[in-house]
This record gives structure tokens, C-alpha cells and sequence, in this order.
């Protein structure tokens, strides 16, 4: 059994009165009117964010260099040689049969295998040693390649 008074607390813990209704009714207002704001600066935030991203990464994208389509693995260098002409190579006769001691070893240096190779004896007064055949050419680039079918000097100098 309820009172006259338990009801008309109840009635103002329940607030069923037009200022409780009315004041809803601002509260309403009010939270609808804030998430709209905040909805509408998050959107400018986000659009403005994406701006900036965008000036940040033109200048990068505009400065990174082009690649052609001939790329080439890192660590891989392409050379290119043309052949010699023939006023740049000298072919030497092969050392005259009397001469016959040699005296050949190999070296190696920094993983590059090279031979070194000593003539010992006399040669005839007309026929060059490789030293002597150099030393005319000093100040030059020049290589003495030892081939199968006799020595040959290379220009290294001349185009």
C-alpha cells in the first residue's frame, strides 16, 4: 500500500512532469548538436591529414629518378670493348730453337693467378728480350700477351 507521499516521490524520482520532458528534450538536442560537430571536424581532419600526406610525398616522387628499361641487377657491371686494330698490335717471332732453358712460376696475388716466365741463357744479338722489347716503349701503355702462336704487343693507348 502505497501513500499519498510514497507516490508523489515516486512521481519526482520518475519525473513524469513537463520540466523533466522539456529538459530531455534539450539533453537530446544538445548530444545530437555535439556528435554532429565532432562527425563534421573529423572529416575535416581526416581531409586535411590526407593533404598533407599527399605535399609530402609529391616532392619525393618528383625528384626519385627514372628508371629505364634496360636495368641491370646491383653488383653486375656491364663492359664494353671493341677489337683492336691491327696498328696496334706487334706479333713477335717466336726466341730461336738454340735457346732452350725456361724458367716458369706462378704467383698470385689478391686471388688473381699470374705466371711469370724468364728466359736464362744468351739470345743472339738480333732478337729482343720481352724487358728490352718494353723498354722501348716507356711512358706507354703497352702489355706483352704471351699467346699460342707467339707473343704480341698491345697498344693500350691508342684508340
Amino acid at each position: 500500500m502505497k501513500t499519498p507521499e510514497q507516490e508523489r516521490l515516486l512521481g519526482d524520482v520518475l519525473n513524469e512532469d513537463e520540466t523533466y520532458n522539456a529538459f530531455r528534450a534539450r539533453l537530446r538536442q544538445t548530444m545530437l548538436a555535439e556528435v554532429r560537430r565532432t562527425h563534421r571536424s573529423r572529416g575535416k581532419q581526416l581531409l586535411a591529414l590526407a593533404a598533407c600526406v599527399a605535399l609530402a610525398l609529391t616532392p619525393l616522387w618528383l625528384l626519385q629518378p627514372r628508371n629505364s628499361g634496360n636495368t641491370h641487377p646491383a653488383g653486375l657491371s656491364i663492359v664494353q670493348s671493341i677489337p683492336l686494330k691491327p696498328a696496334q698490335i706487334v706479333t713477335t717471332a717466336n726466341h730461336s730453337p738454340h735457346v732452350t732453358v725456361v724458367e716458369s712460376r706462378n704467383i698470385e696475388i689478391m686471388s688473381a693467378n699470374f705466371e711469370v716466365v724468364r728466359t736464362i741463357g744468351e739470345l743472339p744479338p738480333d732478337i729482343l728480350t720481352d724487358e728490352q722489347l718494353l723498354d722501348l716503349f716507356k711512358g706507354r701503355a703497352v702489355v706483352l700477351v704471351n699467346l699460342t702462336t707467339g707473343k704480341k704487343l698491345v697498344f693500350l693507348d691508342e684508340e
